[in-house]
């Protein structure tokens, strides 16, 4: 399995993301690349989609990243988390980078689901679960940056 980070200049969720965070990625998620199954969370919570049918390379730039968690628990949590998409959490994600202060709400948005699965795998990230999560731009740069390989 690896991390799968997206950006995008073509996609209007990349261009507001640029616009509040300095950077195009905009979601992230798990990928199977022998598989091409994809495990993120959308609007109705946890899913397993096929990668290729729901993520244009011609509209997009994926980074990919080694990690440890195992397809096994994702497909357990698929079909067991009753998370659902934190819209309102995104919203407010947006105002954290204008400065407010923000709490995280009941929701799950993508970036803080791969923070809660990778420390369930026990990678130290530098988010701890029940504070503000992470941006996709956040796990890009950490990754970038030195995260502890796997």
């Amino acid at each position: 399995m690896k991390v799968a980070i997206i950006k995008s200049k073509k996609n209007i969720l990349g261009w507001m993301t640029r616009i509040f965070t300095g950077c195009w990625a905009y979601h992230i998620g798990f990928l199977n690349e022998t598989t091409g199954v994809f495990y993120d969370v959308g609007s109705d919570g946890r899913r397993a989609i096929m990668w290729d049918s729901f993520y244009k390379p011609s509209r997009m730039q994926v980074e990919l990243f080694k990690c440890k968690v195992t397809e096994h628990y994702l497909k357990g949590m698929v079909s067991t988390s009753v998370e659902r998409y934190g819209f309102v959490d995104y919203f407010l994600f947006f105002f954290r980078w204008l400065g407010f202060k923000v709490k995280n709400m009941k929701g799950v948005i993508c970036s803080e689901m791969v923070n809660r699965d990778l420390r369930k795998f026990s990678v130290s990230t530098p988010w701890h679960p029940n504070k503000p999560p992470p941006s996709p731009c956040d796990m890009l740069d950490w990754y970038q940056n030195g995260a502890k390989k796997p």
